[in-house]
């Protein structure tokens, strides 16, 4: 499967692990996060955010006055269980993941964000199947990857120059994956990250039940 990347599109078949060290104090796509959390405060919403894929958590962990749940695996979760031991951190390979990875009852209402996370999975299709079906009891699915064509120009055709990333996209086509998998995708862009101020090549989208 393509996954709505062209038949000519080449993958980066062996993608490294990102042991998500932060460095450099650049944070990437900076808005997201509180954006869902204002989004929260306007709807009065239930504040839990389930964090999927969330590297080493440092916009997760900003976040003030809501509960948390981050899920990754391998040394990113081994760190977070030790420096921050009274938060909820689940070891899970989003290769995998099924949809009872999480209750129902800590889903119900919550804020899901899927923060360039796609782009690193050989086949994102569990991971999209599982947060399709958490779409009927989350309040919203928040995605975002890099926008391929506004990174690298229109006929950029892979591999990615990510060596963490297995495949890129650009708007359409990433919406084109997401209806698939029966997501109504709303579809922006958003600033790439906090050494970027004015350019917006990163894919934001949003999904709820309605």
């Amino acid at each position: 499967m393509n996954f709505f990347l062209g038949e000519d599109y080449q993958i980066n078949p062996e993608p490294a692990y990102e042991d998500d060290i932060q460095d450099g104090g650049i944070i990437y796509q900076p808005d997201v996060y509180e954006d869902a959390r204002k989004r929260i405060q306007v709807y009065q919403a239930r504040s839990l955010f389930v964090d999927v894929g969330c590297g080493r958590a440092g916009k997760l962990l900003a976040l003030k006055g809501v509960e948390t749940v981050g899920i990754d695996y391998k040394n990113n979760v081994k760190w977070l269980r030790e420096s921050f031991p009274t938060r909820t951190w689940l070891d899970i390979d989003l290769e995998t993941i099924k949809s009872d990875a999480l209750s129902k009852s800590i889903l119900l209402g919550s804020t899901v964000i899927c923060a360039d996370v796609v782009e690193h999975l050989r086949d994102p299709s569990n991971l999209l199947r599982c947060l399709s079906e958490w779409i009927s009891v989350v309040r919203e699915v928040v995605f975002t990857t890099p926008e391929r064509e506004l990174h690298y120009g229109y006929n950029h055709r892979g591999p990615p120059r990510n060596t963490h990333h297995v495949r890129e996209w650009n708007t359409k086509e990433f919406e084109s994956l997401l209806k698939s998998f029966g997501f109504r995708p709303q579809m922006f862009l958003t600033r790439t990250s906090t050494d970027c101020w004015l350019k917006h090549h990163t894919i934001e989208v949003l999904c709820t039940r309605e």
